[in-house]
């Protein structure tokens, strides 16, 4: 089993809500060709709802998964410009019993890194979350 997870709860609620925004151009999620960027209003409460829920959900998973064979591969550590980290390919590679061997995509990344980029209230945003345990997941 692979448990894919993000680190950056705030990353992956602002790209769930990106992925209803108006684009300059068709786009399909698993593109080649670079996109370019939107950004939107993001509710700090319901942000915070929302990384509230996702956080007490990856709680379950570990407490259910507990038993069972799985390897864990966190986003923003397991890619590599177009290629996957060698530790994660190696895991992948470990769980499925294949050869080591370097594995690469043609995909390019959607969103860019910086969350100022994408969230347009995102003084508002920031303000709302210092202070919280979800601040970490700040630029």
């Amino acid at each position: 089993m692979i448990h894919l997870r993000r680190e950056n709860l705030l990353k992956q609620y602002v790209s769930k809500m990106l992925l209803g925004a108006k684009r300059e151009r068709r786009w399909q999620p698993h593109t080649t060709k670079k996109v370019p960027g939107v950004s939107i209003h993001i509710s700090p409460t319901a942000a915070i709802k929302e990384m509230q829920r996702v956080r007490n959900q990856f709680l379950e998973f570990e407490q259910l998964l507990s038993h069972h064979h799985r390897i864990e591969l966190v986003y923003e550590t397991m890619i590599n410009g177009q290629s996957l980290s060698n530790e994660a390919a190696e895991k992948i590679c470990e769980l499925f019993q294949l050869n080591p061997a370097p594995m690469h995509c043609d995909f390019v990344k959607i969103n860019p890194n910086e969350l100022e980029l994408m969230v347009k209230n995102y003084d508002e945003l920031a303000s709302a979350l210092r202070g919280t345990e979800f601040e970490q997941f700040l630029d």
